[in-house]
This record gives structure tokens, C-alpha cells and sequence, in this order.
């Protein structure tokens, strides 16, 4: 958390990079983030997700000179901040795939659904292509 405080404010970033981890603040402090508290899983680990993910995006656009002052006023070892994402991936990965193996043998018709929605998203994407083909076509 130190770390991630001292990257928010720290002027050599982006501000893109910055607002990702001002967002995800917004976001647990949100009722949006109370209301996926409710799915099982995917609402306990979100927020988790979300600021390790804005925490290695403002420490992939920071300077090297900066980051190392960083990492050693927050005490934090460059390589223990890639274990602990690399971890929490893992962990992350392992308990939502044991939950989407949970549903789909308890609920086969959840598969097929899924099979409908990607196939359903193919089509869009398909579809979305040759409309701005055509679009770019017609104004050329």
C-alpha cells in the first residue's frame, strides 16, 4: 500500500498510468464494488486484482532512477513486489478455475450458454469489421 501511494502521487509517471491507481480507490471505496462482493470468488479478489494490475502499469512507465528511491523508501525489495503478483495471480487463477469447473458440473447448461455468448460475440465482431469496412470504403 505505501508503494502504491507513493506511485500515485510520484510526477515522473503519466497521469493515465496515476488515474489507474486513483480508479481503483474510487472503485473499492464504490457501491459498485459492494454490489460484486455478492459473486462468489470473482467479488472477493477483484479489488486485488485491480490494484496490482494499476500498480504494475504505474511502475512499467516509471523511470528506473525513481523507482529504486521508491522501493527503498517504502523498505520493499524490487523482486518480493513481482513475487507477491506473480502469487496472486496464481492464487487467482487456481480458485477461478476451480469455480468455473464447480459450475460447470453442476451445471452443464452454463457451457452451452457459454458456447452461444462466444460464438454470438464472433458474429458481432464479424459483423462490426465489415461495417467499418464499409464505412472507411464509401468515404475513401
Amino acid at each position: 500500500m505505501k508503494l502504491s501511494w507513493a506511485l500515485a502521487f510520484e510526477p515522473t509517471i503519466p497521469v493515465v498510468h496515476r488515474a489507474w491507481l486513483y480508479a481503483t480507490v474510487v472503485y473499492i471505496v464504490s457501491p459498485a464494488h459492494f454490489v460484486m462482493n455478492v459473486v462468489p470468488i470473482i467479488g472477493q479478489i477483484d479489488w486485488i486484482l485491480l490494484l496490482m494490475f494499476s500498480i504494475r502499469q504505474a511502475i512499467n512507465h516509471c523511470p528506473q532512477p525513481v523507482l529504486s528511491k521508491l522501493y527503498r523508501s517504502v523498505k520493499l525489495h524490487p523482486e518480493q513486489l513481482h513475487v507477491d503478483i506473480s502469487t496472486l495471480s496464481r492464487l487467482c487463477h487456481d480458485s477461478t478455475s476451480a469455480a468455473c469447473a464447480s459450475i460447470e458440473t453442476k451445471a452443464p447448461m452454463v457451457k452451452e450458454m457459454g458456447k452461444q455468448i462466444t460464438f454470438a460475440g464472433r458474429v458481432a465482431g464479424g459483423l462490426t469489421r465489415r461495417v467499418v469496412y464499409r464505412v472507411r470504403s464509401q468515404t475513401a
